[in-house]
C-alpha cells in the first residue's frame, strides 16, 4: 500500500488566492530580519556626525 502525505504534496491554488497572498506580502512584507541597530545608524546619518559613542548609546536607546 502506498500511503502518501498529503502536506508533502503541492495543492492546485486558484489564481485569486495566490494574488491575495501576494498583495499580503506587498503590504506586510515578508520575514524581516532586524538589521542591528548601530549599523543602521552609522549608514543612515554622515561620518563623523556622530562619534561612537554616540552611536553605541543611541543603538542602546533603540534596543531598550
Amino acid at each position: 500500500m502506498n500511503v502518501v502525505n498529503q502536506a508533502a504534496m503541492p495543492q492546485r491554488v486558484k489564481g485569486d488566492s495566490l494574488q491575495r497572498v501576494a498583495q499580503w506580502l506587498k503590504c506586510n512584507g515578508g520575514i524581516r530580519v532586524q538589521p542591528c541597530a548601530r549599523q543602521q545608524m552609522a549608514a543612515r546619518y554622515p561620518e563623523g556626525l556622530l562619534s561612537h559613542a554616540e552611536l553605541d548609546a543611541l543603538a542602546g536607546v533603540l534596543r531598550s
